[in-house]
């Protein structure tokens, strides 16, 4: 399996509006679920499990994503 390629993290640029702080941590969100959904079908062997798997852990993350 494959590792997502990390961002690179710099220091932050002065933004505005909730949508552009959240662009960063939503763009780490969607390259992680190609990997998330293998290790998710690896862990379940079916790949409706593992879709609800994945879906529920990218939930969690996306609730906490301010912690």
């Amino acid at each position: 399996m494959t590792r997502p390629r990390p961002i690179a993290a710099g220091p932050p640029a002065a933004r505005s509006g909730a949508a552009e702080r959240e662009a960063p941590f939503s763009q780490l969100l969607v390259a992680v679920i190609p990997p998330l959904r293998a290790f998710a079908r690896g862990l379940c062997g079916r790949a409706d499990l593992a879709d609800d798997l994945a879906q529920e852990a990218l939930t969690k993350a996306w609730a906490a994503r301010h912690t």
